[in-house]
């Protein structure tokens, strides 16, 4: 099989088996875990919960009845969507590994998309915590991770690339304020 078919196929893999993940466990909390008291998955580390996000992610503006900002939200995901799939299919060229980040981020806003679509609300039911010491507030799903660990990868890509630049200095090399 060319490496080029090989890639293209390893690209679907990825963008597909995270959404479908994504819905899985989402249909999966849905089932076991509506109307339940929070059960504990790895003592210390992780509980898992259900709870309807109808806003943003960590629940910022959850409560909101305002359908014209639902909307609004749900269009912005999507054109960001459809923003990161002509920049990833303008950008195919690159190794698999370049697309990973994108395939990530991608995955999980299609994933969130689809369950306000379908449901006028996102599933979240991971909620994380470290004992007593660290207990991070809000409860979120795979497709919120896929976000992050994409974003993570990207700034981990952009350093090791060097593409992080640092800003110009305020003067030039000589000491004076203008620039050669």
């Amino acid at each position: 099989m060319p490496q080029k078919v090989v890639k293209y196929l390893l690209i679907i893999l990825v963008l597909f088996a995270g959404i479908a993940t994504d819905q899985l466990s989402k249909r999966w909390a849905a089932t076991n875990l509506k109307n339940q008291p929070t059960n504990v998955f790895v003592k210390n580390l992780i509980d898992l919960g259900y709870t309807e996000n109808h806003g943003m992610v960590f629940g910022i503006n959850n409560r909101s009845d305002n359908t014209v900002q639902k909307n609004a939200l749900l269009i912005i995901r999507i054109l960001l969507g459809i923003g990161l799939t002509i920049y990833i299919g303008m950008n195919i060229s690159k190794p698999v590994f370049f697309h990973l980040p994108f395939l990530l981020i991608l995955s999980g806003a299609i994933g969130n998309v689809i369950d306000s679509l379908r449901y006028g609300h996102v599933i979240d039911f991971i909620h994380l915590h470290l004992g007593k010491l660290l207990d991070w507030p809000f409860l979120f799903n795979l497709a919120d991770a896929y976000v992050v660990f994409g974003m993570g990868i990207l700034i981990i890509q952009s350093y090791l690339t060097g593409q992080a630049k640092q800003p110009a200095p305020p003067f030039a090399p000589d000491g004076s304020t203008e620039q050669h």
